[in-house]
């Protein structure tokens, strides 16, 4: 799980660095046009003050995920013994987890204490088994001074008579049994109860996913336009375009943040049911 966890936060990062080196020239440019127009006295000293301070922010963030990207990616190299770093290709949307009844899905843990569980009661059947009457039949050879030509089966039925013999054996079976079970049931109901939290988790985490796709990302594309033709138009001003400009970009990161979020609950999902 770490491995693919630190999987998804490398790809969320390389995703946050083509996200801020858009944001960054496009800052970068503005800002460089509005101490131009401030040296030729066409903007105040606000407007120019602004364009900078919003511009060197997102220059500082855009270096800031540059060096989180190349550590992360070292680090996932060594956990997975690419220290050249791996590629790992682009953020995207995992394949959803299809869990119609929770209790139905299968999981190693679970399996491995049911298979305890099953060893624990054929120890007891053994144990139960040695105090039962043993009925046996045989073929008797005629001996040399037998002179009856036939041959001889014989049968019996052997009855253990001290029973107290076996008794730990059962009671000490019959806990092994017992506790066995109760545990593999608690295990069961604790993995159902994660299993369940990480289905809503999923749920939540798709809705967001969803809701930047169908309707938030086409809004920051709307933001950006209105707020780049008013302002080409003269009808805002440098303070509020960059603002709007802000506001539209800050869609475009929570996109990305969910998207991540999302990635990792199906993760976990998956690392519950031993995918």
């Amino acid at each position: 799980r770490s491995v693919r966890e630190s999987f998804i936060q490398t790809q969320y990062l390389g995703a946050l660095v083509a996200e801020y080196k858009v944001q960054d020239s496009t800052y970068q440019r503005y800002s460089n046009a509005a101490k131009r127009q401030f040296d030729a006295g066409q903007i105040d000293y606000l407007q120019t003050t602004f364009a900078e301070a919003k511009a060197s922010e997102i220059h500082n963030l855009y270096q800031k995920a540059q060096i989180d990207h190349q550590y992360a990616l070292k680090s996932l190299g060594v956990l997975i013994g690419l220290p050249d770093k791996p590629e790992i290709g682009y953020l995207s949307k995992l394949p959803a987890v299809d869990l119609i009844d929770t209790t139905s899905v299968p999981n190693p843990t679970i399996d491995y204490y049911r298979q305890q569980t099953q060893v624990e009661l054929r120890n007891l059947k053994l144990q139960r088994n040695k105090v039962l009457p043993d009925l046996f039949i045989g073929y008797q050879k005629n001996s040399p001074f037998d002179n009856n030509s036939f041959s001889r089966f014989r049968a019996g039925l052997s009855i253990p008579l001290w029973f107290w013999q076996y008794r730990g054996n059962i009671k000490a079976a019959n806990a092994g049994y017992k506790a066995a079970e109760q545990f593999g049931m608690a295990q069961k109901v604790t993995i159902n109860s994660e299993l369940q939290q990480a289905s809503g988790t999923v749920n939540s985490n798709l809705n967001q996913v969803e809701y930047y796709e169908k309707t938030g990302l086409e809004q920051a594309k709307t933001i950006v336009n209105t707020a780049s033709r008013l302002f080409t138009s003269g009808q805002s001003d440098y303070v509020s375009f960059i603002r709007n400009l802000a506001d539209a970009y800050a869609l475009r990161l929570r996109y990305l943040e969910a998207l991540k979020d999302y990635n990792n609950s199906v993760t976990t999902i998956n690392s519950i049911i031993g995918r």
